[in-house]
């Protein structure tokens, strides 16, 4: 019944009893009564004697009788006594017949009066004296003016809302009524009066929107470019901690102060990435975080008045950012019309981007918030909402399938134990995370549209913006069992707005309870008009014009991310196309005539500008930012280099033309003041003009020298005579200086050459004294195996011996058992003489040249190997020589392809140097010390380490730079090449390695070898 009686009806005013029923007015079928508590509902019509079909309004008076204006008059239900009263133009009311309507009723409780409004204007009526008074012309109201409307507020002053774009006010102690031209106009009906914490008084008409007067100011405001704002399309809005309200459109961001009710615009030119701002966010540290459709993003610090753009270049590139939300860890989250996520970190700078790796669907990311929980919920248009737990890096999601009624997700507002979730075409989901239950709410069950674009939660009800206009929605849970019915109330034309289409995302409910929202491409909220500011506004140059004609300044800091190949997107409101050359072709053609060094962020105005002389005609565009009187601003403006005073103040916003200007360096400055008539300070703007080339210094540098070229030539014509024959004398000096050369030229080539065989035998003293190192300890290697293989000799002569003794007395079986002692020491013999030999192969290898042959080689063993020959070799040469050798060798290290002979020699010639080092520190005689080398291998990665460590004296630092300089060496003269150290760096470089040394003065020094796995 509720469903049916909703929709076929208009309601007009719905009154709560104190009894707690709901009195609803439904146009021509008469007044609902429900009672929540029983859970009925009553019809009450003319047969149970109401006075007419038509019923708006009703109301409760002090003692608890409800009055029920209708178009035949009023009816008074006495609840107490259940008694009905009549009153109407055939008893005390005023007006019969047409003018009988009584559009509302409210009681002043101090005198027990009645006001009235209604088709025959206002009337007081005095129930206890039976008295009525009507209020006309004499006291200020046309006897042709109906009334539909009136408010008593808390000084006492009735507010009577009149047709035709009038509103009035009552002083009941005077009996005048004031007429307020709130909007002057045909069918202009204000409605609805309510008065705030401020005195402002709020006027909704039936068909002109929502005003605010305020008694202080003086009249109502509208919010649009006529008012200040920037533009008329509002897409975003957001209250800050300082209760300023930030208004996104589609040039820029209005910011409100309600408290000097001033309006501020920024926009790309003072640093935003885009002109439009249709997705605005606020972090935890009071940073307004705003988005456009160009792509890029902007961080506004409104503390330190900073913004930072984050242009459409790298991984915001060709993206279109379509929201944008602060989440709990201050990143900010980006969702795009490409399906993806962008997250920044405004702590390290990083921007990252997501995407659903699984589901692949391309949709528009409409909205994204974090619920009390800390989920992030992603709307989307088309797939539904993916629910993100940043805790576990878990994604649940919420379509069709889950129990939603649509997949083309708009909005959400979270209420208490709630989620409620608005749609593009099915109305709104509430999900109750308690019982685990989806709501569904549509036309059907009251909203006027079923588009949901913005949702609220204002005084514990939900507010949804709908193209229809705005319903107010409280679900209202019955008792234990019962379902829950819902009580929706729509604000639409006939409730007093005129503007009903509510753009989406775009609402917010203020700290001092105001309703904020684009409508219709205009702010639908009712605020005082911005007051006239005392301070200067400020100035802008905003184009800077050659031969009459402005032009364009490409950002040509960006031409160096962009291809001939490249696309570059451009779109207006309903269309997008694309411009492969066009922009490139800015960036070239356009400029040649110009240079410049970049461009000022806030100004879009060229730094450091240069002009070709031909281009020495100029002018200047410029505007003052004044929103309530943007016509009446005044400009003054001067050119430094040429004006000598500044110009007569003018309304133009454009300068002279500046013809001819001489080449130079000029300052344009502009300054302008507004209607508090204080002078702004001068926006700049600094540009050289250069001088033709015959004008430059190199040419005066060339025409220095030509000159001096003529006067020589002169002097050598006059002198031409007399010098002739000291030519030839100069002639004779030049060929045998020439035969000088030629034979210094000749002495130097032999000197090369030696230089040259002079390094080789240096280089192969190295290696020799390498060979050298090695020999020594090859020497003790070898004679082991040698031992072995003597030893055994001989006991194999012996065991022959005994055989043929045990074959002659016929003894075969131990003759057998001799045989096979001989074979086991033969094999003995094999294999020390095998061992011998390899020693020898590799002493060989050492000793010629490499072959540049790479090998795969167990860094392991090489490295045991020419630690111990090492060793060995020193020990041989000095048999007091002792150190203690740790090896620590990386177990996984695996084998690599190198040269092994090169890298053995670099691994022999570092841990050589390593026992000389310990070897001099402990003939220092040092308390205490331990000679001690450490050879270690390890992997990391793709890469393998070999270092070689000791405690020796360390290598100074002075000398430290110097250390792999070619004949560089720290030992004694006559002790070292200075090659070692410098051909192990070459090594190590063609291997693609590198070698590195760190070292302590007195405590060691650790060499590096670094080499590719």
């Amino acid at each position: 019944m509720l469903e049916t009686t909703f929709i076929k009806s208009q309601t007009y005013g719905i009154l709560e009893d104190k009894a707690g029923k709901i009195w609803v007015p439904m146009g021509g079928i008469g007044m609902l009564i429900i009672d929540t508590d029983s859970n009925y509902v009553k019809q009450f019509t003319q047969k149970n004697g109401l006075s007419g079909t038509f019923t708006v309004r009703p109301y409760q008076d002090k003692d608890g009788n409800i009055w029920l204006p209708t178009e035949n008059g009023i009816t008074v239900v006495n609840q107490h006594s259940k008694s009905i009263k009549r009153i109407s133009g055939d008893n005390i009311l005023y007006g019969k017949g047409s003018r009988a309507f009584v559009a509302g009723v409210i009681q002043d409780t101090a005198t027990s009066e009645y006001y009235i409004t209604g088709a025959s204007g206002f009337q007081i009526l005095n129930l206890q004296n039976g008295t009525n008074k009507k209020i006309d012309e004499g006291h200020g109201l046309s006897d042709t003016t109906g009334t539909v409307e009136h408010y008593m507020d808390r000084s006492g002053k009735i507010w009577i809302g009149g047709t035709n774009g009038a509103v009035f006010t009552f002083e009941r102690s005077t009996n005048k009524i004031k007429k307020l031209n709130v909007a002057p106009g045909e069918n202009k009906i204000f409605y609805n009066f309510n008065e705030d914490e401020k005195g402002q008084m709020w006027i909704g008409s039936i068909n002109d929107g929502l005003y605010i007067y305020n008694p202080n100011a003086g009249k109502p405001a509208n919010f649009t470019t006529a008012n200040g704002l920037g533009n008329n399309r509002i897409w975003a809005t957001l209250e800050d901690k300082n209760k300023l309200i930030w208004i996104g459109t589609y040039d820029g961001i209005d910011i409100y102060n309600p408290f000097k009710k001033t309006l501020k615009h920024i926009s790309k030119s003072n640093g935003l990435p885009d002109a439009a701002a249709n997705n605005l966010t606020i972090d935890a540290n009071n940073r307004i975080w705003a988005s456009g459709l160009q792509g890029g993003f902007a961080e506004i610090d409104p503390e330190n008045d900073k913004i930072i753009s984050h242009g459409n270049n790298g991984i915001l590139k060709n993206i279109r950012i379509r929201s944008i939300y602060s989440i709990s860890n201050g990143d900010i989250w980006m969702g795009t019309n490409e399906s993806e996520i962008i997250v920044y970190n405004p702590q390290q700078k990083t921007i990252k981007k997501y995407r659903d790796t699984i589901d692949r669907a391309e949709f528009a990311i409409n909205q994204i918030y974090q619920d009390k929980k800390g989920l992030i919920w992603v709307l989307s248009n088309g797939n539904g909402i993916k629910v993100i737990d940043p805790k576990t890096n878990t994604l649940r999601k919420l379509t069709k399938t889950e129990g939603l009624t649509t997949n083309n997700i708009i909005t959400l507002a979270e209420s208490k134990d709630e989620m409620w979730i608005g749609s593009a075409d099915s109305g709104i989901d509430v999900l109750n995370f308690t019982d685990s239950t989806i709501t569904s709410i549509n036309k059907t069950t009251g909203l006027p549209n079923e588009d949901i674009w913005t949702l609220n939660e204002w005084n514990d009800k939900m507010y949804a913006g709908t193209t229809n206009g705005l319903a107010v929605i409280n679900i209202v849970g019955n008792k234990s069992g019962q379902s829950k019915s819902l009580n929706i109330y729509n604000i639409g034309r006939d409730q007093g707005l005129n503007y009903v289409d509510f753009a989406a995302n775009s609402s917010l409910i203020s700290s001092d309870n105001q309703l904020w929202a684009g409508v219709d491409n205009q702010i639908l909220t009712i605020i005082d008009e911005p007051v006239s500011d005392t301070s200067t506004i400020p100035t802008f140059i905003t184009g800077f014009n050659l031969f009459d004609k402005p032009i364009e300044i490409p950002d040509i800091s960006l031409s160096k991310y962009l291809a001939t190949a490249d696309t570059i997107w451009k779109s207006d409101i309903d269309s997008v196309i694309t411009d492969t050359q066009g922009y490139l072709k800015s960036m070239t053609s356009e400029h040649v005539k110009y240079t410049y060094d970049s461009i000022e962020a806030t100004s879009n105005l060229p730094v450091n500008l240069s002009l070709p002389s031909d281009q020495n005609y100029v002018s200047f565009s410029f505007t003052g930012r004044q929103y309530n009187a943007p016509n009446d601003i005044s400009y003054r403006y001067f050119l430094e280099g040429i004006d000598k005073t500044w110009s007569t103040e003018s309304k133009n916003n454009k300068s002279e033309n500046y013809r001819d200007l001489p080449p130079g360096e000029y300052t344009f400055k502009v300054i302008c003041k507004g209607i508090s008539g204080k002078w702004s300070s001068p926006a700049e703007l600094s540009f050289t003009i250069l001088p033709p080339w015959w004008r430059t210094w190199w040419a005066y540098l060339i025409y220095l020298i030509l000159a001096g070229i003529g006067a020589r030539r002169i002097h050598l014509f006059q002198k031409e005579r007399t010098i002739k024959k000291e030519q030839e004398k100069i002639k004779d000096r030049e060929l045998q200086h020439a035969k000088e050369i030629a034979k210094a030229f000749k002495e130097l080539g032999i000197a090369h050459e030696n230089l040259k065989s002079t390094q080789a035998q240096l280089i192969q003293s190295e290696k020799m004294a390498s060979l050298g190192e090695l020999t020594a300890g090859i020497a003790h290697e070898i004679q082991n195996p040698m031992n072995f293989v003597n030893n055994f000799s001989e006991v194999c002569i012996e065991l022959i011996d005994e055989m043929k003794t045990d074959l002659n007395d016929g003894n075969k079986k131990e003759a057998i058992s001799i045989a096979n002692d001989i074979q086991q020491n033969l094999e003995k013999i094999l294999h020390h003489g095998k061992r011998a030999d390899s020693i020898v192969k590799g002493m060989l290898q050492h000793s010629r040249n490499s072959n540049s042959a790479k090998e795969m080689t167990d860094i392991n063993a090489l490295a045991d190997e020419y630690l111990r020959l090492a060793y060995h070799g020193l020990r041989a040469k000095n048999k007091a020589f002792n150190a203690t050798i740790k090896t620590d060798l990386d177990a996984n290290l695996g084998k690599v392809s190198i040269i092994a002979q090169d890298i053995g020699r670099v691994i022999l010639n570092l841990i050589t140097n390593a026992f000389y080092a310990v070897t001099e520190k402990k003939n220092l005689q040092t308390e205490g010390f331990e000679p001690t080398v450490t050879v270690t291998t390890k992997k990391q990665g793709e890469r393998i380490f070999i270092k070689v460590a000791d405690n020796g004296m360390g290598i100074p630092n002075k000398v430290l730079d110097k250390i792999f300089q070619p004949f560089f060496t720290t030992k004694p003269t006559g002790q070292g090449t200075g090659l070692g150290l410098s051909l192990s760096y070459d090594i190590v470089k063609s291997h693609g390695g590198d070698i590195k040394v760190e070292t302590t003065e007195g405590m060691g020094t650790e060499f590096t070898i670094e080499l590719p796995a």
